[in-house]
């Protein structure tokens, strides 16, 4: 569940209850923003990190409905 939304000029954070929710909205994030680009291209380059504290993250992408076969993917270390 979403607790927050702070916004400033040029950054909105989002705070929320659970680390899982917080990687479960993030991944809502990414999917969407691969979609957008998948719709114009037939590949999207995405980097992605490698911490951690991208575990949720990275959980939740795997669950969304990505074409994972259209991405370039980096790791970033």
């Amino acid at each position: 569940m979403l607790l927050k939304k702070i916004e400033t000029e040029k950054l909105e954070t989002y705070i929320y209850e659970t680390r899982a929710q917080m990687g479960e909205a993030a991944a809502t994030a990414a999917a969407d923003a691969i979609a957008r680009i998948l719709k114009e291209k037939d590949y999207a380059n995405v980097i992605f990190a490698a911490a951690p504290s991208q575990n949720e993250m990275l959980e939740g992408l795997l669950k969304q409905d990505v074409d994972f076969s259209r991405i370039r993917a980096f790791h970033m270390d």
